[in-house]
């Protein structure tokens, strides 16, 4: 009996060695060959070496010793802010990149087990989207952030109907100080427009949403009434991510996504009101239209944890009735530069789960609520460019976890070398 059960695991182990030698090496060529296309100035790479394709940087295997994960996504990319002199200024650490350069090989596309694939912030040169992509059909994570491709989509991602997460944007937000200005000739004076914009890396566009899609240029889609009716088949959709894809028409509701819990169409132009159907999407906790040229009121989106409408000018709000109602999730609230009807009311303070409120510029109106001190998460508070009236030191001293407060009448300010920055706060 012990000699039979020596020989079953003799027989276990030299399969289970052929199934290595035999899986493993077919897909090291390919990845072999798909490191010889690029280039590695910062020597990320390095692990690349050896029988074992498995231990390498980046690479993870099934059970069966499949590589079912590529993520090359550079770890360090380059970072950049517009400052008060309008020039693009780099804020990165490292002198070398460290993106990979060159052109996808197709031997990439020889990995059929693949499942998650990441080539986010590398440098592929303006090159087209390959029509191999389409190959990958067990693909359910493919990233392709800023990294370099210039084309129109047509077929490259047809197949790919296990895709959960799919992000093809070609622009990156930066901090904006190009719009601030200040005068200290006699008075201290401060003006700001919008505080963040976007840079270009690559150009992705579609003239329809026939396949997946995410963070394209769609302006030449969106001219369909019926430009979104595609996304319905997207069951699975998680997060939709269209910030800054030159979309015009409504914000895109769709029933049957009863999973999709971020959607963000910042920095378009939506000329909409905030349609109040978006209440039906119950696993929706993540809202960011800032930038979007919408109008009309906030509906009641109970379900929300964090809402960004800020730099919409013809966005008006009454905090009284927006805040008759319990908002028991949200934690964040962006509603700088929109027309604030009025004075903070008391109800707001019910909203004890706030971590951030920003309202810089809507022109709230009315004196500092002591009660806001009842906000004990409260950790960023921004309402600069308002006529509030009163001091906040009592709101200093009982809100321990305040890290952050723009507000000019309390406070000193300083000139860095790229532009204006508020640096330490005056208690009065």
């Amino acid at each position: 009996m012990k000699l039979q059960h020596d020989f079953a695991s003799f027989i276990f182990l030299l399969l289970s060695i052929l199934c290595v030698t035999d899986g493993c090496h077919e897909e090291r060529a390919a990845l072999l060959n798909f490191k010889s296309s690029l280039a590695d100035h910062s020597n990320r790479w390095s692990s690349w070496q050896g029988q074992n394709c498995c231990s390498r940087l980046g690479i993870r295997c099934s059970d069966l010793l499949h590589a079912i994960a590529v993520n090359l996504r550079n770890p360090n990319p380059d970072s950049f802010i517009l400052n008060i002199n309008s020039q693009l200024v780099s804020t990165s650490d490292s002198k070398t990149s460290t993106a990979v350069q060159g052109t996808i090989s197709p031997s990439l596309f020889t990995l059929h087990h693949l499942r998650y694939l990441d080539l986010s912030f590398n440098d592929f040169m303006f090159s087209k989207l390959p029509t191999g992509f389409s190959n990958l059909t067990r693909l359910t994570y493919l990233s392709l952030e800023n990294a370099m491709f210039s084309d129109s989509i047509t077929t490259q991602f047809a197949n790919l109907t296990s895709l959960r997460w799919l992000d093809l944007s070609c622009s990156l937000k930066i901090v904006d100080e190009s719009s601030i200005s200040y005068n200290l000739t006699s008075s201290l004076r401060v003006t700001g427009g919008l505080l963040s914009s976007y840079i270009y890396f690559g150009h992705i566009s579609s003239s329809n949403l026939d396949w997946l899609l995410s963070g394209v240029d769609l302006s030449k889609a969106s001219q369909s009434s019926k430009w979104a009716e595609q996304l319905s088949i997207l069951s699975d959709l998680r997060l939709l991510h269209l910030s800054n894809c030159g979309v015009f028409g409504m914000v895109p509701v769709n029933q049957s996504q009863l999973y999709l819990h971020s959607l963000r169409m910042d920095f378009n132009s939506l000329a909409s009101a905030i349609p109040k159907e978006l209440a039906n999407l119950t696993a929706l906790s993540v809202l960011d239209l800032s930038s979007a040229n919408l109008h009309g009121s906030i509906p009641f989106l109970p379900q929300l944890q964090e809402l960004y409408v800020g730099n919409n000018l013809d966005i008006a709000i009454n905090l009284s009735s927006m805040f008759a109602v319990p908002w028991t999730h949200l934690e964040r609230l962006d509603i700088k530069s929109t027309q604030v009807i009025g004075s903070i009311p008391a109800s707001f303070t019910n909203t004890t789960s706030l971590v951030q409120f920003t309202a810089r510029n809507c022109g709230i109106q009315g004196s500092v609520l002591s009660s806001m001190a009842d906000l004990s998460e409260l950790e960023i508070l921004q309402l600069d460019f308002n006529y509030i009236t009163g001091h906040l030191s009592q709101l200093f001293q009982n809100l321990n976890s305040l890290q952050l407060v723009f507000n000019l009448q309390d406070l000193i300010t300083s000139i860095s070398s790229f532009g204006f920055q508020f640096s330490h706060r005056k208690i009065t």
